[in-house]
């Protein structure tokens, strides 16, 4: 009998260990699994947004197809509720940045973020594998957003007391968050014209409504993979919309219209000439266009032909000449006159340097 009951007692310490033991492989796989699935939908949500041009909200808010669960199920072929509860029937929630600089949900205009400022776009997904959450806990913005963005995984993050995750009875190792930064889905997109009011050159954003270039241009922000349309203006086309060049936006751009051509900006490699204001950019483009020039105007190569005593260092005082009038009517259209002679100086120069040269082959 004392040997029936020994064997019994070892028995039971060894289920209790074994139970144990496969209880915490189980949290262990779920947690991963939930880690995963997690990370799917941030990589989804982002797809999905440069996609069709639109950051869901909150729900509630719009229903269907573009609240949070329904685009992440879209984009992943998945039954939307597999999106909104977990593999413990615990029920996921999007707190949005109460500090973002975009409203949300965002649908993308013609206008795009319609401020000349970087966007910021911040969302978490927050999960449960321990106590459900509180039903208070709603999608939604929230005061602790930082708090719980900049708390390490594993650790609960101290939030406020009216906040329903400080009466939530889960673990650090329960809570599962996942972080969602939106900001560098955006790119900058500048559009001017150069000239008279009665040319100015129209731009379409996806299959949206073409729009004229106003006056004051175009300095926004769109999301990447957006498909730009410039159009001659409508007053060179006979009233009629005609599309003159498409390009995806992958990156910062500018284009200026000089009727009737839409041409960019220089470009001397990939971050410059992007119509931003960084000093460094700033400076290596004067750098660059330095350099040009001295080499230019170095050359040993003369060309007997040329017309009116036309010499490279010639062409440089014209090309600056060019580039000085044209700063002042980029502030000041009131001095278009002066930029205009300064181009055809320019090109008078470079003409005249040039005649007599025989024409390479085209390709």
């Amino acid at each position: 009998m004392i040997e029936t009951v020994g064997v019994l007692a070892i028995i039971a310490i060894l289920a209790t260990v074994i139970f144990s033991a496969t209880v915490r492989h189980l949290d262990f796989a779920a947690s991963n699994l939930e880690s995963t699935n997690l990370v799917s939908f941030a990589n989804a949500l982002q797809t999905s947004a440069m996609r069709y041009r639109y950051i869901p909200g909150p729900i509630p808010g719009p229903t269907g197809s573009t609240n949070w669960v329904q685009m992440i199920a879209t984009e992943l072929g998945m039954n939307p509720a597999m999106v909104s509860t977990n593999a413990r029937n615990s029920r996921r929630v999007l707190l949005t940045d109460p500090n973002n600089t975009i409203a949300l949900p965002y649908a993308q205009t013609n206008t795009g973020t319609g401020s000349i400022l970087p966007p910021t776009a911040r969302l978490l997904i927050l999960s449960t594998l321990g106590p459900p959450f509180p039903a208070s806990l709603a999608d939604g913005p929230t005061g602790d957003f930082n708090t719980i963005w900049t708390t390490p995984d594993g650790t609960l993050p101290a939030v406020s007391a009216s906040n329903p995750l400080y009466s939530w009875r889960g673990k650090g190792d329960d809570l599962k968050v996942q972080r969602l930064d939106l900001s560098g889905l955006f790119v900058h997109l500048v559009l001017w014209n150069y000239v008279a009011a009665n040319h100015l050159g129209l731009y379409q954003i996806g299959q949206l409504t073409p729009s004229v270039v106003p006056l004051a241009g175009v300095n926004s922000f769109f999301l990447k993979s957006t498909i730009l349309s410039l159009l001659y203006d409508r007053n060179s086309m006979g009233g009629q919309f005609v599309d003159q060049v498409d390009q995806i936006l992958n990156r910062d751009a500018e284009f200026f219209y000089i009727p009737p051509v839409w041409r960019g900006t220089l470009d001397l490699g990939l971050g410059l000439g992007q119509g931003t204001t960084n000093i460094t950019e700033s400076s290596m483009l004067a750098g660059a266009f330095a350099g040009t020039i001295a080499a230019f105007t170095a050359s040993p190569a003369t060309n007997s032909r040329a017309l009116s005593g036309a010499t490279p260092s010639k062409v440089a005082s014209a090309i600056t000449t060019f580039m000085n009038g044209y700063m002042t009517y980029a502030t000041n259209q009131s001095s278009y006159l002066t930029a205009y002679g300064g181009q055809s100086a320019m090109f008078r120069a470079m003409t005249n340097l040039a005649y007599g040269l025989p024409i390479p082959p085209g390709p």
